[in-house]
């Protein structure tokens, strides 16, 4: 009987490899694989040309077995490297906050999303005269694909980004703002956040992790 080395590893997947065989790979998935390897590489387990032939193949997959094969004797290693956060889940501590609604209405009043809590794919952001607050920087992505759809008249979102955070501005504006503070470079296997949807007299700034607060800068924490 011929054996067939994929089938020999499945790599931890939910799914019988019979029913993962169909799953295809999106574009997230391959993002994600090649941080995985390109993590895998800084850490010293792969040689610089093991590392672009996983990336070139990563980029080319089409199923997730296929991106599986490629880091899965990375995956358990740097796992390790996280051991008191991942015993700190286990237990609860660290359960992220998951909001029933992707919406958020801000009719003169405020609304605020921090610390541990689950970022969708896409959030509606409404703000009429009042101000919405999210701050991602110890959020957990569903995808690495984020879409804010916001319509604010007079009103104002501002947004906290962890590190390597993309941003691709989208929105229409009339007499409004949308700045952009102190983003970091943007790393390969980082979220993307697309802001689309229109601004009348409103004001949108996402400020970025290397950005510091005024009260930080008076306090000296920077």
């Amino acid at each position: 009987m011929s054996h067939n080395p994929a089938d020999a590893d499945d790599g931890g997947f939910q799914q019988p490899p019979s029913e993962q065989a169909y799953l295809s790979a999106s574009d997230a998935d391959r993002r994600a694989a090649i941080e995985i390897i390109n993590r895998g590489h800084a850490e010293g387990r792969l040689t610089e040309p093991e590392r672009q032939d996983r990336v070139t193949r990563a980029q080319v997959a089409r199923t997730r077995p296929e991106l599986n094969v490629l880091t899965s004797d990375l995956v358990v290693i740097q796992d390790a490297h996280h051991a008191d956060e991942m015993e700190l889940r286990a237990s609860g501590s660290l359960t992220p906050t998951s909001y029933g609604s992707n919406g958020i209405i801000a009719v003169l009043s405020t609304k605020q999303r921090d610390g541990h809590w689950v970022v969708p794919p896409r959030l509606s952001i409404s703000s009429v005269l009042g101000t919405v607050k999210l701050d991602m920087r110890e959020a957990s992505f569903e995808s690495l694909d984020v879409t804010l759809e916001i319509s604010c008249f007079m009103g104002e979102l501002k947004v906290w980004l962890p590190e390597g955070v993309q941003v691709v501005d989208e929105t229409r504006d009339i007499m409004s703002d949308v700045k952009l503070k102190k983003l970091s470079p943007a790393r390969p296997g980082r979220p993307r956040l697309t802001l689309t949807g229109l601004l009348l007299m409103g004001d949108v700034t996402v400020y970025g992790s290397d950005h510091v607060s005024l009260a930080d800068r008076i306090k000296g924490n920077f």
